[in-house]
């Protein structure tokens, strides 16, 4: 079944169908309910990312009765009734569709998930939008963006109030319309400008890299100068006294230009450690931040090995590494030697991560992976 996700993130449907389909038949021998749901589960995506809805629509009702058979818990139940939901939509059948998804709203509150409860808002608005009942679906939709602004969800606010302003302006009501684009333009350019801000800030960093390496390569040249001067000095005293002294010049010289390169290698060495004490310095101070945030998650167990089942987009197999180390409390330097990859690499993984379980920090992805990766799970 893994062989089967690493195929379909990768695009290569087909393929990944023969995976999961090899899985369904060895599990028909295991008859575990779990891992069948599981298999359901992926195929129904599969299925739904091929335009096939009601193939899809087949699978997610297979997957979602063995989450009632084996009680799964109510999130898994409202998640696996909204993806019915959307297949009907889909195929047309717009009864159907909105039945599951009220299904759906009844199993997840909006006190326990905002985020998942405004996401199922927002979908039974995209219902009646289907149907052409615009003031049905902008109810909706509206209330979605208040649950969105509520926790701070700059994206999902931006996209809710683009279709708002959609919506809006094809019933003739301009002036909210207006308003809607207005927001949701605002927090794009909000959006873009976080980014670029984060983009100047390492870019700060590069360049105060550089101004110390710069420094240090203008210190070293100074001692060098210092050092050619005291020799020329000496070489004028010397060739004074070279006919007396030809052979004991050559030994002091020896010992001399001996001595003032340990000299100039201390002090290169020296600065050196300074400058990478203050590097330090200023990587424990992040580090000793980032372990603050998250001291009260360092004891939870967090078993992530099916949290990709709950996702509409899996994480990769890399990014449940990441996910795995952040639970413990690492930080990116750590969480980097311990996978050897970069800071970078660790930072590109967490914005994934981020994106695909709709957090906005670490903290909050440990929480939502803990909460959703107990036990009974599909």
């Amino acid at each position: 079944m893994q062989m089967g996700g690493l195929y379909f993130n990768q695009q290569k449907l087909d393929i990944a169908l023969q995976y999961f389909d090899s899985a369904q038949f060895i599990n028909e021998g295991l008859k575990n309910d779990e891992i069948q749901a599981k298999i359901y589960h992926r195929k129904a995506f599969l299925y739904s990312k091929q335009k096939n809805c009601a193939k899809s629509l087949e699978y997610h009702k297979k997957s979602l009765d063995l989450v009632i058979k084996r009680e799964m818990g109510p999130w898994l139940v409202s998640m696996c009734n909204s993806n019915i939901a959307e297949q009907y939509n889909c195929i047309g059948d717009y009864d159907k569709a909105l039945f599951y998804i009220n299904e759906s709203l009844k199993d997840i509150t909006k006190g326990g998930y905002a985020t998942f409860y405004a996401l199922r808002l927002c979908q039974k608005g995209a219902i009646y939008r289907s149907q052409e009942k615009y003031d049905l679906a902008i109810i909706y939709f509206k209330e979605g963006f208040e649950i969105y602004k509520e926790i701070k969800h700059k994206v999902n606010m931006k996209n809710t109030g683009s279709q708002l302003a959609e919506m809006l302006f094809i019933t003739g009501d301009y002036k909210a319309a207006y308003e809607f684009l207005k927001v949701s333009n605002d927090l794009k350019d909000s959006l873009l400008e976080s980014k670029i801000e984060k983009i100047i800030v390492e870019k700060d960093k590069i360049h105060a890299l550089e101004q110390s390496n710069q420094k240090a390569i203008l210190q070293e040249e100074k001692i060098n100068g210092l050092e050619q001067e005291k020799r020329a000095d000496q070489t004028v005293i010397l060739a004074l006294l070279l006919v007396f002294l030809s052979v004991l010049t050559i030994i002091y010289l020896g010992a001399k230009s001996l001595k003032q390169r340990r000299e100039k290698e201390e002090i290169a060495t020296k600065f050196k450690m300074e400058l990478n004490q203050k590097e330090m310095d200023l990587l424990q101070i992040q580090v000793n931040s980032l372990l603050s945030e998250s001291k009260n998650l360092m004891n939870q167990a967090v078993n992530l090995e099916s949290l990709n089942t709950y996702l509409e987009t899996p994480l990769t197999k890399r990014e449940l590494d990441v996910l795995t180390q952040l639970a413990k409390g690492k930080s990116n330097i750590e969480i980097g030697e311990i996978l050897f990859v970069s800071v970078n690499t660790v930072g590109t993984h967490l914005k994934n991560i981020y994106s695909k379980l709709e957090v906005k920090n670490r903290v909050q992805a440990v929480k939502l992976a803990s909460r959703y990766s107990g036990k009974n799970r599909v």
